[in-house]
């Protein structure tokens, strides 16, 4: 599946389509089942069974696609919705386990935003990837990295205009301004030769090059010496500076 990096904003809507695609089936089997418990418990109460029928048959609808099947509901697989986490490969069996039962405690109710992702998702950092994402308006050469903090913060370079991608498709950073395309010779914490970006089986990785003080994605150390998605972020750190990737 060739899957785009979705927007926070974006995502929460398909997510609220997904949930919508979700609840065609329960809805349809609800007043079935409910008039057969209703008759069987003879309540007289036939609204209160419907609803706590098509309660328990949300949660167990969850506790199957959410903890069962690690996340893939009918929904999202209408809308081709599919969870990564925050190094750009896919959510983790803790992460999704983690994200679904903070849903099922909440009823899912902490999920219904505009705009805005679940805090399940956020305290998880699940991301969302689909086809159906927004691409690019701007060719890759087009691209730009933007030094967002430091001393040299509002340096910016064009991935098109630099040697290393006009050479193979790579762009180095670092504080040795004979080797990085992307030079940050007053920022004393980064390394002479701290990391690399590159175009890798047809998307943007970065891997830290053996550097002191660490290359950062969401808050975390990537491992050095190997190669991690960027798909779904829209900025890094180097050492302490922030660059932006400008798509």
């Amino acid at each position: 599946m060739n899957s785009g990096p979705v927007s926070e904003k974006s995502a929460a809507s398909l997510l609220l389509a997904a949930a919508c695609f979700d609840l065609i089936p329960l809805i349809t089997l609800t007043p079935a089942l409910a008039i057969r418990i209703e008759t069987t418990l003879e309540t007289g109460q036939i609204e209160v069974v419907t609803l706590g029928t098509l309660a328990c048959l949300l949660l167990l609808y969850w506790v199957c696609t959410e903890l069962l099947l690690g996340g893939r509901t009918l929904g999202r697989f209408v809308l081709q919705l599919a969870m990564i986490g925050p190094n750009g490969q896919p959510a983790t069996k803790l992460q999704r386990t983690t994200r679904a039962m903070r849903k099922i405690t909440t009823f899912g109710l902490a999920g219904l935003r505009f705009g805005a992702l679940a805090p399940y998702d956020r305290k998880t950092k699940i991301a969302w990837v689909s086809p159906l994402a927004p691409k690019s308006r701007r060719p890759l050469p087009e691209w730009q990295l933007q030094v967002a903090s430091g001393p040299e913060r509002g340096k910016t370079i064009t991935f098109g205009r630099t040697r290393g991608f006009q050479n193979n498709k790579s762009i180095k950073i670092g504080r040795d301004s004979g080797w990085a395309d992307l030079p940050l010779s007053s920022a004393n914490n980064v390394s002479g030769q701290h990391a690399v970006l590159m175009v890798r089986d047809g998307g943007l990785k970065i891997m830290d090059n053996g550097s002191t003080n660490g290359t950062s994605l969401n808050g975390k150390r990537i491992p050095p010496k190997k190669w991690v998605n960027l798909s779904a972020v829209d900025h890094f750190f180097v050492a302490d500076v922030k660059v932006q990737l400008v798509r």
